[in-house]
């Protein structure tokens, strides 16, 4: 072994170097107390500091193999025989022998423990690999299929086009086939940038946030999506302060959950938009008088693609992706939302959002809808 190799091996292994040093002056400690009939039961301390300090030191370097079984070797062979020594020497008794043993066995009961919780964490490491492996899996195959399918739906709006222009004059069942074929075709449309917005909330870049006056933005909203159905709309007071966000995705989710609350309501029915700034965060509701969520229900309206009504057609009902979008914008720009609803007496969806900076690292979560106990998830 050349020195090079020596100093090397020396610097990888200087603690257990400068414990085999601490346990040694122990042990002499030991036949100092015996030998020259130091005060009776002292001579137990240093025999006691060499388990407590090898216990901390295994629990550091948690080694494997030939070194736990060295170490525990040289500690049950030094301190044995330094005890037997006092025995001999009548400064123990013979039992005094038997914590040798004990002593073995508690520290091999907690390697014992040590390796089972090595192992858990190495499974639970292998297993959130693969999860992980699968989600970007998942993420890349809904990405891919949802471009891929907008080049044939665009393929085939084109051409219902021409067929309704040169085909359908006279021909009323040509046109309202048509009608059908595009109204289908612009569902599915929607459908893939659901998905393709939804899949793209755990990526950097989903935000671009930008210094916003949050009382006019919600308004301009509002005024807008008040002439959508007769309902009975309110307005309630929004705090005049700057908040940080991605004006087209916080105005996406808002639309998500003013759609859901007209889907779920009747003409005459209460649909209202308030706020509140607590702190340094900003609540923002929308709140209906419509038939409400059922209580078992309000566990998974978060989830993808759930729907409250499943008896309800896909065309009329939704394909059950808005409220994950309103969720996984929600948690990207930092905050979250909650939902609160009584069956027929009406529901309230909350946004709560950081009032400063926006977050640029969105929760994946959030999107994949992994975790359903956080919160909920309404059909759209």
């Amino acid at each position: 072994m050349n020195r090079s190799h020596a100093r090397h091996l020396f610097a990888e292994n200087r603690l257990e170097v400068a414990w085999v040093g601490f346990a040694c002056l122990n042990l002499v400690a030991m036949l100092v107390l015996i030998t020259d009939d130091g005060p009776h039961g002292w001579e137990t301390v240093p025999f006691h500091l060499i388990y407590v300090s090898f216990t901390l030191l295994y629990g550091y370097r948690m080694w494997r193999g030939r070194g736990t079984i060295a170490g525990i070797t040289f500690v049950s062979l030094s301190a044995g025989g330094m005890t037997l020594l006092a025995v001999h020497r009548s400064r123990e008794d013979w039992a005094e022998l038997t914590e040798v043993p004990l002593m073995g066995l508690m520290f091999l009961a907690m390697v014992y423990h040590v390796r089972r919780r090595q192992d858990a964490v190495a499974e639970s490491d292998r297993l959130a690999s693969n999860l992980r492996a699968s989600l970007q899996r998942q993420r890349d195959f809904v990405s891919n299929a949802s471009h891929e399918l907008l080049t044939p739906i665009t393929i085939a709006r084109g051409h219902i086009d021409l067929l309704t222009r040169y085909h359908s004059a006279g021909h009323e069942e040509i046109g309202a086939i048509s009608e059908t074929v595009v109204a289908e075709l612009e569902r599915m449309e929607r459908l893939i940038d659901q998905l393709l917005l939804i899949e793209g909330a755990p990526t950097p870049g989903f935000l671009l946030p930008v210094e916003t006056r949050l009382a006019p933005f919600v308004e301009e909203l509002f005024q807008r999506w008040r002439v959508a159905a007769p309902r009975e709309w309110s307005l309630g007071s929004i705090p005049d302060i700057a908040v940080v966000v991605d004006r087209d995705r916080l105005s996406i989710s808002l639309e998500e959950l003013l759609e859901n609350a007209i889907r779920h309501t009747q003409e005459g029915d209460r649909i209202g938009i308030d706020a509140v700034q607590l702190v340094d965060q900003v609540l923002l509701t929308v709140r209906d008088s419509g038939k409400g969520i059922p209580p078992e229900a309000l566990g998974h309206v978060f989830d993808r693609f759930y729907r409250v009504d499943r008896d309800r057609n896909r065309r009329g009902g939704g394909a059950g992706l808005g409220l994950s979008i309103v969720r996984a914008v929600a948690e990207a720009h930092g905050g979250s939302i909650t939902v609160v609803s009584r069956p027929g007496v009406g529901t309230a969806f909350t946004i709560t959002l950081p009032v400063g900076s926006a977050r640029h690292q969105p929760v994946a979560a959030a999107a994949d809808g992994l975790d359903p106990d956080r919160g909920v998830q309404l059909a759209t």
